[in-house]
């Protein structure tokens, strides 16, 4: 199985002092609330996506405001973009990696932390209930599906596999060899986060038609077209004026979920999983 790339801390400061000029030139007011309670480990934090640029935002607000060095589930063609190296040591982790989800349960019970966008389709409609129940229209495939659960399931992945190996290890008596004191103080957590913008549309600004003339740049090496579009649309949010507010949610333990859930509904037995190995989505 292959590992996730170690972070690089060099490459962190460098996309750390690239926002901050970027909020700094721009002007932006970037407002968080919440942060500060939530946990430093072990925790995925869900965010809604309304543009590529929160897959930067939102490292850097959880790495500047709580010092946290978070991984996060990127698009490929994200990584096209950018030096894979580069973004690897950001912690970025391509949605098409082999065994990805067993990574990322290895990577929560190691301690670490990830941001997921669970819509990462950016939903932008408001009409997201259909009688009692979500329901969201994917217009890449035309159809109305419920929301991706993908986080959920990753985290109770993670506190399933705990819990299973903390009972195997009291029936054969292995606690002390395998230190499981400090296993049970482990907490898998969710902190939702919700991110908005004030207003969201703004006027045509020096920067907008800065990133009109990179764009044209980008152009010429050959980027995806889905990204060159997003570039152009998404960048007047980084106007004068603009106020983005970042708020985190109250921490959900994911201890107190796995009673209602058996392992056979979060784990694939062996020989399904060789046949067609699964993915939380």
């Amino acid at each position: 199985m292959p590992q996730l790339q170690e972070f690089n801390r060099s490459n962190a400061a460098r996309m750390r002092f690239l926002v901050d000029t970027l909020i700094r030139i721009s002007r932006v007011k970037l407002i968080t609330r919440g942060i500060e309670q939530a946990p430093d480990r072990s925790t995925i934090f869900v965010c809604n996506h309304f543009t590529r640029m929160e897959a930067i935002l939102l490292p850097y607000v959880v790495m500047t405001k709580r010092g946290i060095l978070s991984r996060s589930l990127t698009a490929q063609y994200v990584f096209d973009a950018f030096p894979e190296d580069f973004m690897a040591g950001l912690g970025s982790v391509p949605l098409e990696l082999a065994n990805r989800d067993d990574l990322a349960v290895k990577s929560l019970l190691s301690g670490e932390c990830w941001i997921i966008f669970p819509e990462g389709r950016m939903v932008k409609d408001k009409d997201v209930v259909e009688g009692d129940t979500f329901r969201i229209h994917d217009g890449d495939v035309n159809l109305d599906r419920p929301p991706h659960t993908g986080a959920a399931v990753l985290a109770l992945r993670a506190r399933s596999a705990l819990e299973l190996f903390e009972e195997f290890a009291k029936k054969h008596r292995l606690e002390n060899i395998f230190d499981l004191e400090r296993l049970e103080d482990l907490r898998v957590t969710l902190v939702p986060v919700n991110i908005t913008y004030y207003p969201l549309r703004v006027d045509e600004t020096g920067l907008s038609r800065q990133v009109e003339r990179l764009v044209g740049y980008l152009e010429s090496v050959n980027l995806s077209d889905q990204l060159i579009e997003e570039l152009k649309v998404e960048s007047s949010i980084f106007s004068p004026g603009v106020e983005i507010h970042v708020n985190f949610g109250e921490a959900i333990d994911v201890k107190d979920y796995t009673k209602k859930v058996t392992p056979a509904s979060v784990f694939t037995p062996a020989e399904e999983f060789q046949r067609a190995p699964p993915k939380a989505v």
